[in-house]
């Protein structure tokens, strides 16, 4: 409850980049305990809160978190809000953001390829993993890696045979 009544009262107080720092460090902690106040910041949260708070609600197993994350979806405005919270829904099986995600790649944004790329691994679908081989290829150092995790989690043979060989042309020695 303590850490649940500090997010009230960083809510409250419009401590945004702090409210962010935290929700941001409980990512990994997948408790059920913070989803009401974590509703509350997809409701009245600023954006950067918000998208922590997609990422922190997507690691837990609970039937409040879905109603949550498609609600926070469908009122979106940001693209990379918007990306995350797809993300956040694939990986509960919800597969209602594949085409948004796939049409970010029109964007000539690395940034929002990769928020993207992470989403479309969480989803794991194998037809939209055919077009992340293409991305092992790129400049991009964090691009490339969130290509090759989304891979491992959704690639078929063929996409992870591509991974193999960008790794093998990668190798220090």
């Amino acid at each position: 409850a303590h850490v649940a009544e500090h997010l009230e009262a960083l809510l409250s107080r419009n401590e945004i980049t702090r409210l962010a720092e935290a929700v941001g460090a409980l990512i990994p902690c997948g408790d059920e305990r913070l989803i009401p106040v974590f509703r509350r910041i997809l409701a009245d949260g600023e954006l950067e809160s918000r998208i922590a708070t997609a990422r922190a609600l997507a690691r837990i197993a609970d039937p409040r978190v879905h109603p949550a994350l498609v609600k926070a979806y469908r009122h979106a405005t940001d693209i990379t809000e918007k990306t995350v919270l797809g993300g956040a829904l694939g990986q509960d099986g919800d597969r209602r953001a594949l085409t948004f995600l796939l049409e970010q790649f029109d964007e000539e944004d690395p940034i929002l390829w990769e928020e993207a790329v992470r989403s479309l691994g969480a989803l794991g679908d194998k037809g939209a993993c055919e077009s992340l081989v293409s991305l092992l290829d790129h400049q991009r150092s964090a691009l490339v890696r969130a290509a090759a995790h989304a891979l491992v989690r959704c690639g078929t043979r063929k996409e992870l045979d591509a991974l193999r060989r960008t790794a093998a042309r990668h190798a220090p020695y």
